[in-house]
Formats: C-alpha cells, structure tokens, sequence
C-alpha cells in the first residue's frame, strides 16, 4: 500500500491507473465496480467542497496508483452505497456517499468512525475449555494464558464479534451482537458469576467531525436482558482543517 497524492499534479497517472482498474466492468447500478469507479473518481477529482477540505489535510492509501477500498455497504432500502476508504495512520474513514438509482451518483462525503464491537470473556483461574463449556456459543477468537501470539495473554479467555472491519455503524454492530448473545443469556449469567464478562465498544472518531453512539429503548432493554457491563471508548484524531477559501 502507497499514498495517494490527489494533487493536481498527478491526477494524469491517476487517470491512466483508474482506467487500467475498470476496463471491460459491467456497469449495472448494484454493480461495485461500477460503485467503485464512481467513488474513486470523487476522491481523484473532487467535486465537492468538504471532499477537498478533507483530502487536503488526510492522505488516502493507494494500491496500484488508485485509491484504495476497504468496504462498500449497500442499503438498497434507503437507495444508498456508502465507500470506505481508509487514511494514512487512522482509524477512521472517509466515506463516499452514493445514490444507487437510477445510476450511482454522489450525494455526499464524510468522515466515518472506525469501530470495534466485541463480547469477551476473561478469567485467570479457569481453563478456555471450561469457559467454552459454559458460555456454550461459538467464539470468534479464543486465547490461553501464557500462549505465544504476539502479546502473552495473562488470562484465557474468548471473543464474539458480529463483525470483524472497522468499518460500518456502531449501533448496527451491537444490535447484531446483542441479538447473537440474548439466547444464550442464561448461560452468560452462570459464567459472569465465575469471570470477567462484558460487552466493549471502541469508536475512532476524527476529531473535527465526531459523532457519538445512540442507544435506542431495544438495545438498552437487550442490554439490561444480558446484565453484563458495557466499556465504551472513545478516541479522537486526526489533523486539523484548514479553512477553505
């Protein structure tokens, strides 16, 4: 992965690599090449104000000369496709809004949070096998104490995610992770009298334009139904904008 400089100065070889990447696509409006093309050509050439804003201060990550993709959501309910590209030394994305019909166009640009959604579950006195036992649902990630794999874990323990990208909205995250976790509810209760249990969020907000996570009357219900704790941090970064003239 390289840097994409969006300048005017090298917007040629981008034009020529952004070719090389979409010849002979089918282009049918649900199709992502086709979403993708549009997209990357905002942050090549872009047509929006705030796009310019924040690629003048945010450095896009290239692969091959292009603008590099790391997701595209469709929500073909709403008309929408929303692409993330990710930025040098971030945790957050800037994300290109498109409407989907009758053929993708931009409706708008922004920065979106990276974030992590997980249950886990600790305990430095009881094996992963009696853990798994009890919990009785399948984990996405698992450890052991003292296992070499990077850092040496001081506990064994397990993980759910929902979801494994950065990218997405946080509150979708956890709606799908508390509905993973609410059958299994009784068993949960069993094994937070004997470990460390909790539901953790992490959100990387850009620091000029931060949102914030919104619990809905169902998420705190399905919360309070699971009765375990919720960690949430927050983190903001970024550089500052400069004022557009």
């Amino acid at each position: 992965m390289t840097l994409c400089d969006t300048s005017g100065l090298n917007r040629s070889m981008h034009k020529d690599a952004f070719i090389r990447a979409f010849t002979d696509k089918e282009d049918t409006p649900l199709n992502k090449h086709l979403l993708r093309r549009v997209a990357i050509q905002e942050v090549l050439n872009p047509s929006l104000t705030l796009t310019q804003q924040f690629l003048a201060v945010n450095k896009v990550i290239c692969k091959e000369e292009v603008p590099f993709i790391e997701d595209i959501i469709l929500d073909p309910e709403e008309n929408l496709a929303s692409v993330y590209f990710p930025l040098e030394g971030e945790h957050y994305y800037l994300v290109v809004t498109l409407d989907l019909e009758p053929s993708p166009i931009i409706r708008g640009v922004a920065m979106s949070p990276g974030n992590d959604v997980y249950f886990a579950v600790t305990s430095e006195m009881h094996s992963l096998e009696e853990l798994l036992a009890l919990a009785g649902i399948k984990p996405t990630r698992t450890w052991r104490r003292g296992e070499k794999n990077g850092k040496l874990p001081r506990h064994n323990g397990f993980e759910i995610r929902s979801f494994e990208k950065k990218t997405g909205d946080v509150e979708d995250k956890l709606r799908a992770l508390l509905d993973t976790l609410l059958p299994f509810r009784a068993n949960l209760s069993h094994l937070s009298a004997l470990a460390s249990v909790g539901v953790s969020i992490a959100y990387y907000g850009y620091k000029e334009q931060m949102g914030g996570i919104y619990l809905d009357e169902e998420m705190i219900g399905k919360l309070a139904e699971l009765h375990v704790p919720v960690d949430i941090d927050l983190y903001a970064s970024g550089p500052d904008l400069e004022p557009f003239a």
